[in-house]
Order: C-alpha cells, then sequence, then structure tokens
C-alpha cells in the first residue's frame, strides 16, 4: 500500500508546480509515504532475517552430533 501512494503522490507533483503550498503539503505526504515504505521494508527483512537464524540454530541442532562425528574423522 505504501509503494502505490508513493508512486502516486510522485506523479502526481507534477501538478502542483503552480500552487506552492500544495504542493508542499503534496511532497511533505510523499517523504511521509516513502518513509512508511522504507519502514515496511525493513521490518520484512529483520523478520526474514530471524526466520533465517530460527532455521539455522534448528539445523545445527538436529545436525550437530553428525557434524562433530565428521570433523572429528577428517
Amino acid at each position: 500500500m505504501a509503494l502505490l501512494r508513493t508512486q502516486n503522490s510522485q506523479q502526481r507533483l507534477i501538478y502542483w508546480l503552480e500552487q506552492p503550498e500544495e504542493f508542499d503539503k503534496k511532497y511533505q505526504e510523499l517523504q511521509n509515504s516513502i518513509y512508511s515504505l522504507k519502514l515496511s521494508l525493513s521490518e520484512v527483512k529483520n523478520q526474514k532475517k530471524m526466520e533465517q537464524a530460527v532455521g539455522l540454530q534448528e539445523l545445527i541442532k538436529n545436525y550437530y552430533s553428525l557434524l562433530s562425528n565428521y570433523i572429528q574423522q577428517l
């Protein structure tokens, strides 16, 4: 949703060039949408990192003894 708002606001800024007050208002809305989009992307990235970390912990827990034996044999 934030991405669509950002794109929509960006495309419409040119129409408000002749109305400085409206332009400033819409520009601020665009900046807020960009911030919201960046925040959402950051949250998604952090969640993926957490999921990967949990998955890695599970892998290590399940295969630790196998890996230990393999390393000892090397």
